[in-house]
C-alpha cells in the first residue's frame, strides 16, 4: 500500500519504526509504509526525485552543463519576484507535496501530545485483608511489602493562557502498571493462545511491520480516492509510536519469554518493554479514527456494536499474545491508551469535548483464580464513566481531518 512519507512509523526514524514492531522500517520510512519520499534523517530529506526522473550523478552533471549553456553570465541579481507565503498555516499546506504534509502533521501532533509518569505505592498485606488496620499490623510484624507501580499518563498541551503565557497540560488517559506477580499469573493465556499459531502465521508475520494494510481492506485506502484518509491514519500510527515508546520506557516490563522457556515465541521477541502493547495502542488508535471518519459515533459505541475496525484492532492485538510476545494485560493497556489517543485527535480536530479516562491497576489473583483475558466485551467495562476534559481545537489538525472526512 502506498505510504505518504512513512508518517505511519518512518517520521519517527528507525527508533519509531522499531517501537511499532518494524525494525526494518529504517530512518527513511518505518514500519507504517514504504516511506520512499520522506525521512527525518539524511540528505535531501524532503525531495529526492527531480521533475522527470530519480536523482543520479549523470543527471546532476547534465544539469550543470545545461546551466552553463543557457545562463551565460549572471551577476547574482534577482530576476523574479516570488509571491510571499500566506500567513495562513493551512494555505502553506497546499503548496507542498503529500509526503511533506504528512510530516508536518506528524510533527505538529507529536508536539501537542506527550507522556508523563508518576509512582503509585500500594501495600501488600500478605493475605490478611485490604483494610488499613490489617496492613498496619503486617507492617509492624515485618510482613508488609510496599509495591511501587509506575503510572503512565498521556497528556495534551493546551493553548497558552493569555495572562500567564503558560500552556496547560491536560492528562487525557492514565494507566497503572500491574504488580509484578500479575504478569506471572497472566502467563497461562499464552499457553492457551499458542495453539492458534499455525492458523495465524501469515497475519502475525506481516503485522510485525504493517497493520494499516489490514485496515485498508476494510475501507479502500489508497493514494487516490482516499489519500487524505490514508495520510491521516499513517500520522495517527506515527503519533501512537511516539506515545508507546515513552510509555514502554516508563513501564519497563519483561516479556513472556523471560518467565518460561516453554513460551518459545514464533517471532523474534522485541527488546523493548512488554507493557503496554504498542501494536494494541496503534491498532485501537487507527480503529478509533477510522470509525470516527465514517461518522458512526464514538469508539465506545463502536466497540459495543462490534464495528469492524475494532474487531480488527482486537485481532491484531491478540495476535501478539498468540505469537508469544505479549501478555493480555499488555494489550488491554495499549488498547486503552490507543482508544483515548484516537478520540483525542478527533476532539482537537473537531473542537468537541475531550474524554478523560483512567485504567486502574488490576487485582492480582490468588490461588487458582485466573487473570482477565483481553476481550472487547470486558474492555467495555474499563471505558465507563469518562470525565469531560473540556474542548480544544487546532486549525492544522482540523484541516487534515476535514480533507479526510470529505472522502467518506
Amino acid at each position: 500500500m502506498t505510504s505518504y512519507g512513512g508518517a505511519g512509523g518512518g517520521a519517527g526514524g528507525g527508533a519509531g519504526g522499531g517501537a511499532g514492531g518494524g525494525a526494518g522500517g529504517g530512518a527513511g520510512g518505518g514500519a507504517g509504509g514504504t516511506g520512499s519520499d520522506v525521512g527525518l534523517y539524511g540528505a535531501e530529506t524532503f525531495l529526492k526525485s527531480h521533475a522527470g526522473s530519480p536523482p543520479s550523478p549523470l543527471l546532476s552533471s547534465a544539469l550543470i552543463l545545461s546551466q552553463d549553456a543557457t545562463v551565460s553570465y549572471w551577476d547574482g541579481e534577482s530576476t523574479l519576484t516570488p509571491t510571499e507565503h500566506s500567513e495562513s498555516l493551512t494555505a502553506y499546506l497546499k503548496e507542498v507535496r503529500m509526503p511533506t504534509q504528512a510530516l508536518i502533521l506528524d510533527c505538529h501532533v507529536r508536539n501537542l501530545i506527550g507522556v508523563e509518569w508518576s509512582i503509585a505505592e500500594t501495600i501488600s498485606d500478605d493475605g490478611n485483608g485490604d483494610d488499613e488496620e490489617a496492613a498496619a499490623e503486617d507492617d509492624v510484624d515485618g510482613k508488609c511489602e510496599f509495591i511501587v507501580s509506575p503510572v503512565i499518563k498521556m497528556t495534551v498541551r493546551k493553548p497558552k493562557d493569555s495572562v500567564s503565557g503558560q500552556a496547560d497540560i491536560l492528562t487525557v488517559a492514565t494507566v497503572t502498571k500491574p504488580d509484578p506477580d500479575y504478569f506471572e499469573k497472566d502467563l497461562h493465556w499464552l499457553r492457551n493462545y499458542s495453539d492458534l499459531r499455525s492458523d495465524r502465521l501469515a497475519e502475525i508475520y506481516h503485522q510485525t511491520g504493517d497493520i494499516i494494510s489490514f485496515f485498508g481492506a476494510l475501507g479502500f485506502l489508497d493514494n487516490g480516492r482516499r489519500k487524505y484518509t490514508l495520510l491521516l491514519l499513517e500520522a495517527v500510527r506515527s503519533v501512537a509510536v511516539h506515545v508507546e515508546t515513552l510509555a514502554k520506557f516508563i513501564g519497563r516490563q519483561k516479556r513472556p519469554i523471560d518467565y518460561a522457556m516453554e513460551v518459545q515465541p514464533m517471532i523474534q521477541t522485541p527488546d523493548h518493554s512488554s507493557f503496554p502493547s504498542g501494536h494494541a495502542l496503534e491498532a485501537f488508535a487507527i480503529a478509533t479514527v477510522l470509525h470516527r471518519l465514517s461518522d458512526t459515533g464514538s469508539a465506545v459505541d463502536g466497540i459495543r456494536d462490534n464495528a469492524r475496525p475494532f474487531l480488527l484492532a482486537h485481532r491484531i492485538s491478540t495476535n501478539r499474545t498468540v505469537a508469544g510476545v505479549h501478555f493480555p494485560v499488555d494489550s488491554l493497556a495499549g488498547a486503552f491508551l490507543g482508544l483515548h489517543l484516537g478520540e483525542l485527535i478527533h476532539s482537537i480536530a473537531t473542537g468537541t469535548s475531550i474524554q478523560l479516562g483512567e485504567l486502574g491497576k488490576p487485582t492480582t489473583p490468588v490461588d487458582e483464580e485466573k487473570t482477565e483475558d483481553f476481550l472487547l466485551s470486558s474492555f467495555l467495562t474499563h471505558l465507563g464513566n469518562p470525565v469531560d476534559g473540556g474542548t480544544q481545537s487546532d486549525e492544522l489538525v482540523a484541516w487534515f481531518w476535514d480533507k479526510a472526512r470529505q472522502e467518506w
